[in-house]
């Protein structure tokens, strides 16, 4: 993808980019936190909002609420 950026960029402005960044959130930032472990010529920063990284507590809360409302149906039967 930064290949074909940069070429795309070289193409349409008739010289390379001068700085390369990552920008993205949530999934968006963990694909940065691993794009730039795993190729970290390829860009000169990264700005990763909110990656979603930590799984074990994020998996729990987003299933809390289904569990919460669960047992409050269970109650009403």
């Amino acid at each position: 993808q930064a290949d074909r950026s940069k070429a795309l960029a070289k193409a349409y402005y008739g010289e390379p980019p001068r700085y390369s960044y990552w920008e993205g959130g949530s999934t968006g930032g963990r694909q940065g936190l691993k794009l730039i472990q795993a190729h970290p010529r390829d860009y000169d920063g990264l700005i990763a909002n909110y990656p979603a990284i930590n799984w074990s507590k994020f998996i729990t809360a987003e299933l809390y609420p289904q569990i919460v409302s669960s047992e409050i149906w269970a109650a009403f039967r």
